[in-house]
C-alpha cells in the first residue's frame, strides 16, 4: 500500500477528475488530520476500497 502520509500537498483537483488512488489519499489525509494512526487509516480505506 501507498504511504499518502509522506506526499507533499497536491493541487487541488476537481471532483469530476477524481480517482480511487486521489480519493483514497483524501480521506487518508484527513483522518492523520484528526489523530488516527497511519496503520488503522490505510487498513480503513484499503478494506472500504476492496470489493
Amino acid at each position: 500500500m501507498i504511504d499518502f502520509y509522506k506526499f507533499p500537498p497536491k493541487t487541488p483537483k476537481t471532483i469530476d477528475r477524481l480517482q480511487i488512488a486521489d480519493c483514497m489519499e483524501i480521506i487518508i489525509n484527513d483522518l492523520a488530520r484528526y489523530g488516527v494512526p497511519e496503520r488503522l487509516a490505510l487498513k480503513i480505506t484499503d478494506d472500504f476500497y476492496s470489493f
